[in-house]
């Protein structure tokens, strides 16, 4: 589950494949961070083999738009620099690799033990004004005004999958890929955001103990 998790993570930080996202260095590293996470726990199993190539990334990119490509971090995301901008290339390709690499990780079933859907409002609030998540009546003070919003957003949800689209229809203020924002949230919300390649991201809350 932990390596489901990573390449999850991964994945819903750059984005879907067919366009080229612009990265500060900050955010470039936050994904080298999530990159390295996954390439740990890959090499503990059979599975290096299935992490994107760059013999075979190349290919594809030859015919874009790019300069000279750099290969950036251990998942080899596509991409180039221009001055401070890093134009990361989610081709096709590297989020297929990601899904063979998922699949041969396997997924396995959710256990109702493992969740509780149907408490979440009971157990988890969001303050946009005072800017404070509170769970299991611990508040935590946060920062980021858009990483409240963005705990809001799936918290209105209620454990249902919020894809990037829809993101931005409920809070424009949050783009399509919020996942940067997780660097604002202490340890106990961050636990509790799953994303879901190719879907968006949801809240899960572990039963109480």
């Amino acid at each position: 589950m932990e390596l489901l998790e990573a390449i999850d993570e991964a994945v819903v930080y750059v984005g879907p494949a067919g366009a080229c996202r612009k990265m500060t260095r900050d955010e470039l590293t936050v994904f080298s961070q999530l990159a390295t996470s996954v390439f740990m726990l890959v090499s503990q199993t059979n599975f290096v083999h299935a992490l994107p190539q760059v013999s075979e990334l190349e290919p594809q990119l030859a015919s874009g738009e790019l300069g000279p490509v750099q290969f950036e971090t251990k998942l080899n995301l596509p991409g180039d620099w221009h001055d401070e901008l890093f134009f990361a290339c989610v081709t096709q390709r590297w989020v297929d690799d990601m899904a063979v690499l998922r699949s041969m990780a396997g997924e396995p079933a959710a256990k109702e033990e493992d969740e509780d859907p149907n408490d979440i409002q009971n157990r988890l609030s969001v303050d946009i004004d005072h800017q404070t998540i509170t769970l299991d009546g611990k508040s935590y003070p946060i920062t980021s005004e858009r990483a409240v919003r963005w705990v809001a957003v799936l918290l209105e949800a209620n454990g249902q999958v919020v894809s990037g689209t829809a993101l931005t229809a409920r809070d424009p203020l949050l783009g399509t890929n919020p996942h940067k924002l997780r660097q604002y949230l202490p340890d106990e919300i961050n636990a509790l955001i799953k994303g879901q390649t190719g879907a968006g991201s949801r809240l899960i809350l572990p039963r109480r103990k």
